[in-house]
């Protein structure tokens, strides 16, 4: 089984020849495999009228056809492969398409990759400009445990399909998620129209996705990342005046993703994601962006830091102003700023992506615990902090060391935050990395074949996770609350329950004030003992602990 999970989505449009054809291209996070299929195309018809000229623009070239076009019909056909006409050559992309539907309308403009330039006019209907409702309601009225993924949809311990972009599957996975950022999916891209840089495309589906979401989620939202800091080298040209380059006028590779740098401290280039970041806030179908690669701390890369045009933390807190001020109080915005405190940026900001990396010792614990606090406590309403921690990597995810490391950080979330947590695998090499272990049956063949690929994001989904522990009870104050006083032991009481988290050093009794059943270890009472460097969820009871 052939899976690759992508971190980046690529998306091309074009016009040819005597024909309108859209093409989708799925990129992987590193090197592009390149395919070509046949597409069948029903019925194409063309009156011969002069029109100007249809720009079609690849990622690293422009290529343009004059062509005497009225208007084009695609009726509903199978899209297998694309070839163009009458260009230089032929453009060979991957298509994860299976059909193509345009409704007869006068061509105008072509949309193209995330380059945003005008090139001709976007019709009315493509252009996503619809309202956005009940995303603060769904962040505070959530209940708990509240999980989150990044990029990857996959969970390794439920059935895998062959085709990880099946529509059902990707919903189905989707779903476990209250939070989740990934790309806008469906062919919706940036595009340039009259009133500015839009989300344009078939945008009538993706409505349909995310209602169909709601339905197995009401807490569902969806953050659409913007890379600010780096893309893959087809995104833009590659004369585009804003890639970071060296002394020898190179561009700059960010090692392990595949991934090359950008110059965002151009005012320039802050421009194109401010009003990337604006065209997803006035696309309603989008609950708020996620900015990677984000600090303020000046020493940050220092070997590259002289490549750029400006300040780096200077421009990060003025992109984020901007975009905070067009887009209003109830659009969300997520950062990764790891375990770091960020006060410059606070102001505008919802909440931390705390990419934790592979840290299990009783010192990180602490560090996380003050770093969510101030999180809570600093950014504005309503706050959406998401901590992420990486597995014990020499051992599969369902270890007993790794549950019991899920359990630690799970309730570390939970009495410290009103955030989300994840559990994943997480490999510091990223595209270039070797398991301990089976991830799923056949991956080792996978790897021995050379198949670029990662899953540092995906993750197991665990019955942990399921307990339904409704929602907090009490204000901040209930946030980081010593158990009887006792340090390293946290205790927080929810609707139907209580979380516990013991870092204290040695096992602890608890005695709660009435009988509940731990979730991990089944047993019901008032007295519960927790081991160290653990934690348990208790429901209350006669309420069903999982």
């Amino acid at each position: 089984m052939g899976m690759v999970t992508c971190r980046r989505v690529l998306r091309l449009g074009g016009i040819v020849a005597l024909g309108i054809l859209w093409v989708v291209a799925l990129a992987a996070c590193g090197d592009i495999k390149v395919v070509t299929r046949e597409v069948p195309v029903e019925t194409i018809v063309v009156r011969e009228v002069p029109v100007e000229k249809v720009v079609t623009r690849e990622v690293e070239r422009v290529v343009r056809v004059e062509v005497p076009v009225e208007r084009v019909v695609i009726r509903e056909v199978p899209v297998e492969r694309i070839v163009t006409r009458e260009v230089e050559r032929v453009v060979r992309v991957e298509v994860p398409v299976e059909r193509v539907v345009t409704e007869e309308a006068p061509v105008e403009k072509v949309v193209t990759a995330e380059v945003a330039e005008v090139v001709e006019e976007v019709a009315d209907d493509r252009v996503c400009e619809i309202d956005r409702d009940g995303t603060v309601e769904r962040v505070v009225n959530r209940e708990f445990p509240s999980v989150f993924g990044a990029w990857s949809h996959i969970l390794l311990n439920l059935p895998i399909p062959d085709d990880i972009w099946e529509l059902e599957y990707v919903e189905q996975m989707r779903a476990y998620h209250d939070l989740f950022w990934a790309g806008m999916g469906h062919g919706l891209e940036w595009g340039s129209t009259p009133n500015g840089m839009r989300v344009v495309g078939p945008w009538q589906f993706a409505l349909e996705q995310k209602n169909r979401l709601h339905a197995r989620n009401p807490y569902w939202l969806h953050l659409v990342p913007i890379y600010h800091y780096g893309a893959h080298p087809e995104t833009y040209p590659e004369d585009w005046p804003y890639w970071l380059r060296d002394e020898s006028g190179d561009r700059v590779a960010d090692e392990g993703w595949g991934e090359l740098l950008i110059d965002y401290t151009h005012p320039a280039a802050q421009d194109h994601f401010v009003q990337q970041a604006i065209a997803v806030a006035k696309c309603g179908l989008f609950d708020g962006i996620f900015m990677d690669w984000w600090t303020q701390e000046e020493d940050s890369n220092l070997e590259i830091a002289h490549l750029y045009h400006g300040n780096r933390i200077s421009a990060e807190v003025s992109m984020l102003r901007r975009i905070r001020e067009a887009v209003g109080d109830d659009f969300l915005i997520v950062v990764n700023s790891r375990t770091q405190e960020i006060p410059l940026s606070a102001p505008y900001v919802n909440g931390a992506f705390m990419e934790g990396h592979r840290r299990h010792t009783r010192e990180y614990l602490a560090e996380v615990e003050s770093t969510l606090l101030w999180a809570e406590t600093n950014f504005r309403f309503p706050q959406v902090n998401g901590y992420e921690a990486w597995s014990i990597l020499e051992e599969p995810l369902n270890s007993a060391r790794n549950q019991q490391w899920m359990r630690v950080f799970t309730t570390l979330s939970l009495t410290h935050s009103n955030g989300y947590v994840s559990y994943v695998i997480g490999f510091d090499g990223a595209l270039k990395h070797q398991h301990g272990y089976e991830v799923w049956e056949g991956h080792a063949e996978e790897h021995a074949a050379g198949e670029v690929h990662e899953h540092t994001h995906e993750k197991s989904w665990h019955a942990f996770w399921d307990a339904p522990l409704g929602r907090p009870v009490g204000g901040d104050e209930t946030k980081g609350e010593l158990y009887g006083g006792r340090e390293g032991l946290f205790i927080r009481e929810f609707t139907n329950g209580w979380a516990v988290y013991n870092r204290s050093g040695s096992a602890q009794l608890i005695e709660l004030p009435e009988a509940a059943t731990g979730v991990h270890s089944g047993i019901t009472g008032t007295r519960h003992s927790l081991e160290d460097l653990d934690g348990e969820i208790y429901i209350k009871g006669d309420r069903n602990a999982g």
